[in-house]
């Protein structure tokens, strides 16, 4: 399934991503690197999905994600209803299934920083204006 990151409930999503891998430099994977914050998050998007799900799991096993960042994780899904997850409905759902739309967000992310966090992209390059 192809999830759609759009909207304040995206970009939240997007911000509890950021969070989560922060702590990359913590991971038994890129403990022991030289490289460079920015360039283990390069590596970790440009990783083949079953090396994500690995090192996302390295990243959970060194830090918690809070509830807050759980809902921003889960908003971004629609019940079988098409009524989007929220506090409310969300304790309807199995740890499983959180966990698996957990790691479908934070995958999403992983992709859509290809474009959102590592590559400028013409509306975040300088105007004439700028000093």
């Amino acid at each position: 399934m192809s999830l759609e990151l759009k909207g304040i409930r995206g970009f939240a999503c997007y911000q509890a991503y950021l969070s989560t891998i922060y702590f990359l430099p913590l991971t038994k994977t890129y403990r022991e690197s030289e490289m460079s914050r920015f360039e283990m998050q390069h590596d970790f998007t440009e990783s083949p999905i079953d090396r994500k799900k690995e090192i996302l799991v390295e990243v959970l096993s060194v830090t918690t994600i809070s509830e807050r960042d759980v809902v921003r994780f889960i908003s971004v899904h629609k019940d079988p209803n098409g009524i989007d997850y929220s506090e409310v409905n969300a304790s309807n759902l199995s740890i499983d299934k959180m966990v698996d739309l957990v790691f479908e967000s934070l995958l999403a992310c992983s992709n859509a920083s290809k474009t959102l966090f590592f590559y400028p992209t013409p509306s975040l390059t300088a105007s004439k204006n700028t000093p």
